[in-house]
């Protein structure tokens, strides 16, 4: 008796684990994982020098004791910094989108606009970041005597995907392009612009997937 009522308990124990797992799927041997990645890309500092360029023809503050360059409505000043993320690719199996975050500080009494293009090693234009207007800043606040006392700052989220992504794996820099617009500006205060700059910190955060196997 004692010998069938042990077989008999044996039987449900396996009975019950056979009823537990069969309808179990099989453990994967890879997964995807979605993640976040933060890039930090650097800044661009603009200030009237050597990069600054006059736009058009001489038009305003012709009869000013003002440097040449302030008798144009626009000049632009330039800078850039190295950008690269086919080493991003090489660690990831797919990256979804990149979403830029740009931060732009403004201490000329004049409003500005600022662009970030993308390009190749030999100059070759990929993509801008803002496609149909640049981005606006306001003009800082200054006193009577040009001192600075409260910059302007504004900031921009853009995000990039699809083609877009996958075109910025060619990219080794990105430059930096500023507009700033002197029409309107207080002659006295353009004698001072050369204590003045414009500053664009440029970060992203990469949301990407991952193939973790079974052996990560």
């Amino acid at each position: 008796m004692l010998l069938v009522l042990t077989w008999l308990l044996g039987f449900a124990y396996w009975t019950s684990v056979v009823s537990c797992t069969k309808n179990l799927e099989p453990m994967a041997d890879s997964v995807f994982v979605s993640t976040s990645i933060s890039v930090p890309l650097g800044y661009g500092v603009f200030a009237v020098d050597g990069n600054l360029v006059p736009i058009g023809i001489p038009e305003i503050n012709l009869a000013e004791d003002v440097p040449n360059w302030a008798k144009h409505k626009v000049v632009r000043v330039t800078d850039s910094v190295a950008f690269s993320i086919g080493a991003l690719y090489d660690r990831v199996d797919t990256i979804r989108q990149i979403v830029f975050k740009v931060n732009v500080w403004n201490q000329f009494p004049a409003s500005a606009q600022v662009q970030v293009s993308f390009h190749q090693s030999g100059g070759a234009l990929i993509d801008r970041l803002w496609l149909d207007n640049p981005f606006a800043i306001g003009a800082s606040q200054v006193n009577s005597q040009g001192e600075l006392f409260r910059e302007a700052f504004s900031q921009s989220e853009v995000p990039m995907g699809g083609n877009r992504v996958y075109a910025l794996r060619s990219v080794s820099y990105c430059l930096f392009t500023s507009h700033i617009f002197l029409e309107g500006v207080d002659p006295l205060l353009l004698n001072k612009f050369g204590e003045y700059t414009l500053t664009c910190q440029i970060a992203a955060r990469a949301d990407v997937d991952v193939l973790l196997g079974a052996n990560d």
